[in-house]
């Protein structure tokens, strides 16, 4: 068990490694797959016996804790920017219907007229 939780960690940590390579290049469905693999890995793990001491020292032996934070500070940014983007599309979209609708001609208008 000990060796297959060493080997459980080293793929997680590799998995975690891609996933933030992924994420700054903004390689979305490449991603949710790595996210899947690591998932699976997390579910592995849950199976094995080992001790929480074990855990924790293979943790911080491979860094796994700050190759996480930096992932899940990396993922948090860009959710940010998207964010941004997604309001500033709805802006421009909502600009985009009061103006037309400014200057759109009611056909009521040119029949009282007429």
């Amino acid at each position: 068990m000990y060796e297959e939780l060493k080997t459980c960690l080293l793929d997680y940590k590799e998995k975690t490694l891609k996933a933030i390579a992924l994420v700054e290049k903004d390689d979305l469905d490449a991603l949710e797959k790595i996210l899947d693999s690591r998932q699976n890995i997390i579910e592995h793990m849950e199976n094995l016996n080992y001790t929480q001491d074990e855990f924790i020292g293979f943790c911080k032996e491979f860094d796994i804790m700050p190759l996480q934070k930096r992932l899940t500070e990396i993922m948090n940014r860009k959710k940010l920017e998207y964010r941004k983007e997604m309001d500033n599309l709805n802006e421009i979209k909502t600009a985009n219907k009061s103006y037309n609708k400014r200057f759109a001609v009611d056909s009521i208008y040119f029949n009282k007229k007429i």
